[in-house]
């Protein structure tokens, strides 16, 4: 993980913007079909979305600021993929489905 070090390009602006989220769920949009299939990648594509989300929704939460929330926004916009008030009920419901054993949890590294 060298490139992350404290004053590189990735440390300085793609981390606190969480932009390594969006071109994860992008490539996972864009090519994950080809790798997995249709359906596992549509699967895989779901799960990941809600992982992504719910980290937005967090950060927003501890910054008390919705900045990073809405530059993802907006990207996902053009992917014709922007979250929806559904969108975020169901990360909600999805957190504590995990949160009782219900449902596994994302695990990713090192957001």
């Amino acid at each position: 993980m060298n490139r992350l070090h404290e004053e590189s390009v990735s440390s300085t602006k793609i981390a606190p913007k969480r932009l390594h989220l969006f071109d994860w769920y992008h490539f996972l949009h864009r090519y994950g079909a080809a790798g997995l299939g249709p359906t596992e990648s549509q699967t895989m594509l779901k799960r990941f979305r809600r992982h992504y989300l719910w980290r937005l929704m967090r950060v927003s939460m501890q910054d008390k600021s919705v900045t990073v929330f809405r530059e993802h926004a907006r990207r996902l916009k053009a992917l014709d993929a922007s979250p929806t008030l559904t969108d975020l009920a169901d990360v909600l419901s999805n957190r504590i489905l995990e949160q009782v054993g219900a449902r596994p949890r994302w695990v990713s590294y090192p957001w």
